[in-house]
Formats: structure tokens, C-alpha cells, sequence
């Protein structure tokens, strides 16, 4: 174990175009990107021993492992002008990852002490994510305009750990505004999260630390492990989520003196 984690190193290679097309009225942008991250690093945590004459064992947390690995995808954004009064956004980002070379001892006891985890997926990242948005403004008279606008949000699925053993679902969220704008006064409207999804904004792994009357340490029976292996200590474990916002409506008013 060393006391300071190597340098990370990206090698990347990007091909991007933008254009503006039909009197100006559609612009959009494209990436193709190509990456190698040499010693990404990722947090995990280890049970060792105190020391030779006490047994009793310690969880070490904040421990940084060096691993590569390697990122493509594809991001797309274009903005569409339909009308004068009436425009749309799309947003997509494609990406695949992949460790090429990682070892992870954090979740070796689910999985019969398997510890490297090479052309496993990169964790807590989606690989599919987008969006949609479109606005439509109008004039009511002389002094006031009106606008609506709908965006709506698609994540895709992310895995837990670098042992990909359980994916977040895949959500989408729709958020709606209505308002009325005058020189110095604006009166909107908003719902966020408008059919109020109920998934999980991410997750991830971790020890978990006992709740009161629980244990900490479990010990990890033979039949668990490889052949031949013996009985060994490991700690108890949990999957840390960001709940997401509850629906929202409200009325926002806004003066400008």
C-alpha cells in the first residue's frame, strides 16, 4: 500500500462538427470521442487486522485504487427554430466504457472473492442519457407576451459497483412551465417532475456502518469462496441511494426595479 496514488493520465481523441443549416433556423453540434484513463481511481475500503496481538479487525476506509480503462461515445445536440414563436432542443449522449484492467477488493465477498473485475462497466455512470425540450412563445397584447415550455429528461441505467452486480432503472421526468411577461414583471407558473417519478436518482455501494443492535463484521463461510478457501471476516454492506424530488408546483413572480 502506498501512502500517495498515482497520476492519472487521459489520452483522448475527439472529432466534433458544428453547423448551422436553413437560413439559420437549425444549428446543431456532434462529438465522437475516444478515450484511455490510465490510474482512474476509485474509493474502496478494506478489513484488516489492528495488529499482531490484537485480532480484532478494522474496517479502513478512504483506501484509492489505480485502475485503467477506456471510454467512447457519441454526444449529438441540435436546436430547431419550427416557427418564429416556436422552438425545440435534442440532446443525446451515447457512451460505452469498459476497465481494462481493475481490481477492486471492496466487493470480493459477493463474489466468491472475485477481485478483478476486467471488461466490467464503469459504475454510476449511465451510458444512455437525453433530453427534449421545446418553447413556444406568443404576444398577448401591446405590453404583455406569453410563453409554455415542456422539457422532458431521460437517464438511463447505471450499475452499483465496479463488480456490476445491481443496475439503477432508467428514468425520465417532465418538467412543465407557463408564464406571462411584461418590461419588469414576470408571473410563471411550474410543475417539476410533473407525473412525479419515483426512481432512484443514483445509487452506489458502501459499507454500512450497523444500525444499533446489528453487526458490524460478518464472517464469510468456506462454502461462499473458492475451493479450499477458509472462513474469513468481511463487513457488512449496503447500497446508498439519492431519493429524488417529490413532485413540485408552485408560482414564481419575479420584479425588476
Amino acid at each position: 500500500v502506498s501512502e500517495t496514488a498515482p497520476s492519472q493520465e487521459i489520452e483522448s481523441l475527439e472529432v466534433g462538427l458544428k453547423q448551422r443549416l436553413f437560413n439559420d433556423r437549425f444549428e446543431y453540434s456532434l462529438a465522437v470521442y475516444d478515450m484511455d484513463w490510465t490510474s482512474m481511481l476509485s474509493g474502496s475500503a478494506l478489513v484488516v487486522q489492528t495488529s499482531a496481538t490484537n485480532t480484532t479487525p478494522l474496517i479502513l476506509t478512504g483506501v484509492l485504487i489505480p485502475g485503467d480503462s477506456h471510454l467512447q461515445g457519441i454526444e449529438f445536440e441540435g436546436t430547431a427554430l419550427i416557427t418564429d414563436n416556436w422552438d425545440v432542443n435534442l440532446r443525446l449522449d451515447l457512451m460505452e466504457t469498459e476497465y481494462v484492467t481493475f481490481f477492486q477488493p471492496f466487493v470480493a465477498q459477493l463474489t466468491s472473492q472475485t477481485s478483478r473485475f476486467d471488461g466490467n462497466t464503469l459504475p454510476r455512470v449511465p451510458q444512455r442519457s437525453g433530453s427534449l425540450s421545446s418553447t413556444y412563445r406568443g404576444r398577448i397584447n401591446a405590453d404583455w407576451r406569453w410563453f409554455l415550455r415542456g422539457d422532458v429528461n431521460y437517464t438511463g441505467k447505471a450499475w452499483d459497483s465496479e463488480a456490476n452486480i445491481v443496475q439503477t432503472d432508467d428514468f425520465t421526468r417532465v418538467n412543465l412551465r407557463v408564464g406571462f411577461e411584461r418590461e419588469n414583471l414576470s408571473v410563471e407558473l411550474y410543475a417539476k417532475n410533473l407525473f412525479d417519478d419515483d426512481s432512484w436518482d443514483y445509487g452506489f455501494r458502501s459499507v454500512s456502518f450497523r444500525e444499533p443492535g446489528g453487526q458490524q463484521f460478518v464472517t464469510i463461510p468456506a462454502a461462499a469462496l473458492p475451493p479450499g478457501s477458509a472462513p474469513t471476516v468481511g463487513f457488512q454492506q449496503g447500497m446508498i441511494v439519492q431519493p429524488p424530488d417529490k413532485r413540485a408546483i408552485g408560482l414564481r413572480i419575479k420584479y425588476e426595479f
